[in-house]
Formats: structure tokens, sequence, C-alpha cells
């Protein structure tokens, strides 16, 4: 077995975007847009790659397997802005040994138009679509994606910023939206409040 990644040691870092559609949840309709049929979100990867520790995330750099498979943090955004406003912070937990997925919630995010609540309780949902998405392409080393074996699925994370800091403390904490294979969150400056709006929350909590 490969060995655990040692924490704070400094790695090159990856990005890369992928692309991922859940035909089983629509995405609602607000002014200006029609809605969906389906959720579709872009979801930006910031991982431990080869190359220089000291330059800036490269685009589609090869992944550092040997020292992996490496946690995965899942990392919610706020209202009206997407994951590349948290570049920074997302790119030295990478440089750390931490592969980072940041879905772009539709309407939250202001994509495809927005930014809106109108749909926020299918936030919880999106992280459970992406977080199985993720695993399947990067979980089995030998696999077809090109992070396949970088990810350990038995140390996985939540975090998040303001509204996205109610969905990563929901995935961790609420019986309503609690996922099992989370085993820590993130919470950073969120209003844990609005989990009581019924707008905000998912209808089951």
């Amino acid at each position: 077995a490969a060995a655990a990644p040692v924490v704070g040691r400094t790695h090159a870092v990856g990005v890369r975007t992928d692309t991922y559609v859940d035909p089983a949840r629509p995405t609602a309709a607000i002014p200006g847009y029609a809605g969906a049929p389906d959720r579709t979100l872009a979801v930006t990867v910031w991982y431990p790659a080869t190359g220089d520790p000291g330059g800036g995330p490269v685009a589609d750099a090869p992944p550092d397997v040997g020292n992996g498979p490496y946690p995965l943090v899942l990392f919610s955004h706020g209202y009206a802005v997407a994951p590349d406003f948290y570049g920074a912070l997302l790119a030295r937990w990478a440089a750390a040994g931490y592969v980072v997925v940041a879905p772009t919630y539709p309407l939250l995010s202001g994509v495809p138009a927005g930014p809106s609540h109108a749909d926020y309780g299918e936030v919880f949902a999106d992280q459970r679509f992406v977080l199985g998405e993720v695993l399947a392409d990067t979980v089995t080393a030998g696999g077809s994606h090109p992070l396949a074996g970088l990810v350990d699925p038995a140390r996985i994370a939540t975090a998040g910023q303001s509204d996205g800091e109610v969905a990563a403390f929901g995935a961790g904490f609420l019986e309503c939206c609690r996922d099992p294979r989370v085993k820590a969150v993130i919470a950073m400056a969120g209003n844990l409040g609005n989990i009581n709006n019924p707008v905000r929350r998912d209808s089951r909590i």
C-alpha cells in the first residue's frame, strides 16, 4: 500500500475542469432563465502534480501519483462567486497534498443566470452527486480518467465559505444531508441560521 502523504509537503499543483451532468434533477427557472431538466456542474480540481513546487497551478499537469493516494476536499463556494474566486487558497491546499474538488453550483454562482437562491436546496444533492462522480473517476488506478488512482476514498472532507459553509456543514452533520463518506468538515465564515430558511434548506430538514 502507498504511504500516507505527509501533511505540509510541498507539491507542484495541477488544475483541470470536468463537467458532470445529473439528468435526474432539474435546474429551477428564474427571471431571465427558463430552467433546465438536468443539473450541469462544471467541477474544478486542484491536485498534487509533477513539476516545479515553486510554480503556480498548471492546467492539466501530470498528477503526482507516486506519492498518493491523497485525501479529497470537496469545496463549496459562496453566493455570486465561482471556485476560481478561492483559487489561491485551494491551490495551497493541493500543494500540501490534497485533491480539492470545487463544483460551480447552478444559480448560486450566477451560472447560467442569477445569482439566485431559488434552488439552493439542490446544492446538498449536488455535493453528493459530484462526490460520487469524482470518486468513480479518481479512485481506481489504471482508469481512463487523467487523475485515476489519485484519491483515497477513506479520507474525505467537505469545506465551504458563506452559503458554501452551510452546504459543507450539512454534508457532515445534518440528518437530511449527511454523507457517510465525509469524515471531516472545514466550515468558514458561514451563517448556520440559513439552514432554517426554507428557501435555502433541503426540504427534508
